[in-house]
Order: structure tokens, then C-alpha cells, then sequence
């Protein structure tokens, strides 16, 4: 049997409605599962990506925030098992 622990990453992308990436949006995961230790939060880099790695087999809750947007989804839940690699993409909508 193999040893997964801690070696899930999820790989969160927010964009505009145009395709564009947003900057700067914290990146919130948590895991729904007790005992296991959720990651720090991260902010989206120039190209809207913000990835978690080193995770836990469990289920996390995704949430992105910024100021001014609304995010589609609000938030998004992610299982990791066996230490599987899965893409989170948002989708957003920002005042200008």
C-alpha cells in the first residue's frame, strides 16, 4: 500500500469572465477533516494561480476573497486522495 501523506496539491486559477487572470485574490483551504492542518492562505499570482501543496488525504473547502468581486463559485470543495494533484478554477467578477 502506498504512503500518501501529505503529497495532494490543489491548484486553484481565477479569472475574469474574459479569460483574464486576477491578481492579488487570498486563496483560503481548509480541511473539513479533523486532525488534519490546513495550509496558510495565498494570494493569486499575475497569472491568477495560487497553488497548495504538501497536502493531506481530506476534503478542503476553497475560498477566494478580494475586495469588490464577486467569485463564482463562493467557494469550492476539493477531496484529495492518494495523493492526487485536482485543478480549482474561479471564475470572477470585479468593480473596476
Amino acid at each position: 500500500m502506498a504512503d500518501y501523506v501529505n503529497s495532494g496539491q490543489i491548484n486553484v486559477k481565477i479569472q475574469n469572465t474574459s479569460g483574464t487572470a486576477i491578481s492579488g485574490v487570498n486563496v483560503n483551504v481548509v480541511s473539513t477533516k479533523v486532525g488534519v492542518s490546513s495550509p496558510p492562505s495565498k494570494l493569486t499570482n499575475g497569472s491568477g494561480a495560487a497553488d497548495f501543496s504538501s497536502l493531506e488525504d481530506a476534503t478542503y473547502t476553497v475560498t477566494p476573497t478580494k475586495n469588490g468581486c464577486i467569485f463564482v463559485p463562493l467557494s469550492a470543495s476539493v477531496t484529495i486522495s492518494d495523493g492526487n494533484s485536482k485543478d480549482q478554477p474561479f471564475s470572477a467578477t470585479c468593480n473596476s
